[in-house]
C-alpha cells in the first residue's frame, strides 16, 4: 500500500466506506435469498447488518465483545421494534451456543481483528447446522482502495438510472444519491 500514504486520511476513508459498503451489498444478496430459522452475526458492530439480517429471519443472535457496540445495536433494535434479535456480549472464540443451531452464520471483516481466528472458524463450523450457509468477509487492501472494483462501476455507472437502480436493488446505493457519490468517486480513477 506504498500509493496509499500520499493519500489524505479522507480520501482513504471515503474509499474505504464505499468500499465496505459494496462489499456489504454482496454480503446481503448472499444472506438475504431466502428466510432462516435461526441466524448468528458474529462481531456484530455497529448492527447495520444485523437489523437488515433481521427482517429475513425468525430468530437472530448477534455478539460482540465490545458492550459499547452492543448497546449500539440495543439501540437500534429498540428503534426498529424488533423483538426477535438476542444481544451477546462476548468473544467469538468461544461461541455461547449450543451446536448445530444456526441456518445462517455471518461474519463481516471481522477475522482480521481476532489473534485467534481460527479458533473462531472451528467455533462457527461447530455451531452451523449440516448444510448451514457460512458468510465471512475480509478486507482487501486493492478492494478498499477501488482497484479491482473500478472497471466495474465506471461501466455500471454509465447506465441509465433505471439500470443502476436494478443492480444496487438489494443495497443502501439504492438512492440516487449514492450512485452520484459513487460516479463522482470512480469518475476521477
Amino acid at each position: 500500500m506504498d500509493w496509499a500514504k500520499n493519500m489524505s486520511n479522507d480520501d482513504k476513508l471515503r474509499r474505504f466506506n464505499l468500499a465496505s459498503r459494496i462489499q456489504t451489498i454482496y454480503l446481503m444478496q448472499y444472506a438475504t435469498d431466502k428466510e432462516y430459522d435461526c441466524v448468528l452475526d458474529i462481531c456484530a458492530g455497529d448492527g447495520d447488518i444485523t437489523i437488515k439480517l433481521a427482517k429475513r429471519s425468525r430468530i437472530l443472535y448477534a455478539l460482540d465483545e465490545d458492550p459499547i457496540r452492543i448497546n449500539k445495536i440495543y439501540e437500534a433494535i429498540n428503534h426498529e421494534k424488533l423483538k426477535h434479535i438476542k444481544l451477546n456480549c462476548c468473544n467469538a472464540e468461544n461461541l455461547p451456543y449450543t451446536s448445530s443451531v444456526f441456518d445462517l452464520i455471518v461474519c463481516n471483516s471481522a477475522l482480521e481483528h481476532i489473534k485467534n481466528y481460527k479458533q473462531v472458524i472451528k467455533e462457527m463450523h461447530r455451531v452451523l447446522k449440516p448444510n448451514g450457509r457460512l458468510i465471512v468477509t475480509v478486507p482487501n487492501a486493492d478492494i478498499q482502495f477501488g482497484s479491482i472494483f473500478r472497471t466495474f462501476w465506471q461501466l455500471v455507472l454509465r447506465l441509465p438510472n433505471i439500470v443502476k437502480k436494478i443492480i444496487c436493488r438489494k443495497s443502501d446505493l439504492i438512492d440516487l444519491y449514492s450512485i452520484e457519490q459513487m460516479q463522482k468517486y470512480y469518475s476521477k480513477r
